[in-house]
């Protein structure tokens, strides 16, 4: 299953692949490049946040995406 989401990475794939293994994502779309610093993070661009999901013992898990250059 990992290999497959590897082979074919999108925002989609990645959104199944966690709504498949934790019952408790929420797919939530983002933009957050607002977050990244002008100085040093020249070859990052794009961050997106797919989703988070919530433990039971109020940890929570986010999902981001983030390309790089």
């Amino acid at each position: 299953m990992i290999e497959q989401l590897v082979q074919n990475i999108s925002n989609d794939n990645i959104r199944d692949f966690f709504k498949r293994k934790l019952p408790s994502f929420t797919p939530e779309t983002e933009e957050l490049d607002y977050i990244l610093p002008e100085n040093g993070y020249e070859n990052f661009s794009d961050l997106i946040k797919l989703g988070s999901a919530e433990y039971d013992n109020s940890d929570e898990l986010k999902k981001f995406r983030v390309i790089i250059k």
